[in-house]
């Protein structure tokens, strides 16, 4: 699993022009990093503020396909604010960059939530240790 962490950190740091985006709206500092295990019915995983994501990479340790989710929100309960649903294929992985979120990343003004599901267009959790996540993603600018 560690191995599987490490290719997904050295792939997204070998992505130098993520790093110096400057997406809009301006965002403060530099690029950050989440990375999620197990996640599962009750555990999903969430930035509580908004911002722009830059690149997404999952890996689906189950034997059947899953879906990765983004939502603007703080909660995936709402499936409204669903922007993203990506499917993953049993035992493999999937990177989502800038061809698919844009050059300047995809933008989530009311907070970034992330999580793992068995449904492509709702939340229903897969089981714990489904999957393995890595986000790159910046919050943004506030005067």
């Amino acid at each position: 699993m560690k191995a599987k962490i490490l290719a997904l950190i050295a792939f997204a740091l070998m992505i130098p022009a993520l790093a110096h985006a400057e997406p809009y709206p301006r965002l403060t500092g530099e690029l950050s990093y989440a990375t999620t295990e197990s996640l599962g019915t009750a555990v999903t995983d969430n930035i509580a503020s908004s911002g722009n994501v830059y690149h997404l990479s999952c890996y689906n340790n189950n034997a059947a396909a899953r879906f990765i989710q983004l939502y603007n929100s703080t909660d995936v309960n709402d499936a409204t604010k669903l922007r993203l649903s990506v499917l993953v294929p049993a035992t493999n992985m999937v990177m989502i960059g800038p061809n698919e979120l844009g050059g300047t990343g995809m933008y989530f003004p009311s907070g970034i939530t992330w999580g793992f599901s068995t449904a492509a267009n709702s939340f229903t959790g897969g089981a714990a240790a489904d999957a393995t996540v890595f986000v790159s993603y910046n919050k943004r600018y506030t005067p």
